[in-house]
């Protein structure tokens, strides 16, 4: 299984927000999108990181309420481990796991074509070991 089967999947569509926008704006757009993480860009668009609950829930640790009136920049990170359309789902899983993290964005040489979360993957491996059992079932119910 690939990546961009879990990108065909479940959309391309990626969620972004200015390196300026308010941190309490961005925490409200990621609520009301209902999604765990979102894409901050530079002002020509250009991705340069991710944000996301954790970093808001560390960033609320340190600065306490003060953090709200922050721009997204401060708190977002940059250094994000990514992976292509084509690479194995079993190996982005486990470097997910090595480097606890929840979110990754897929790129297709320069560009973002999809972000993956932890539970993507988990729903696309839960889908196959499905298929596997259920053709197994058929295999051993098949009489001979």
């Amino acid at each position: 299984m690939k990546v961009k089967d879990i990108i065909r999947s479940k959309g391309s569509v990626v969620h972004s927000v200015p390196e300026t926008a308010m941190a309490h704006d961005v925490a409200k757009r990621l609520r009301d999108l209902n999604i765990g993480a979102i894409v901050v860009t530079t002002s020509e668009g250009d991705f340069l990181g991710l944000v996301n609950e954790r970093d808001l829930v560390r960033g609320v640790a340190n600065q306490g309420p003060k953090l709200f009136d922050l721009e997204v920049r401060a708190l977002m990170s940059s250094v994000v481990c990514s992976c292509g359309p084509d690479d194995d789902v079993e190996s982005v899983m486990l470097t997910m796991t090595e480097q606890r993290v929840r979110h990754v964005p897929v790129f297709d040489g320069e560009a973002l074509v999809g972000i993956i979360s932890i539970g993507d993957v988990v729903k696309q491996r839960l889908d196959e070991l499905s298929i596997e059992a259920k053709t197994l079932h058929d295999y051993i119910s098949f009489p001979r």
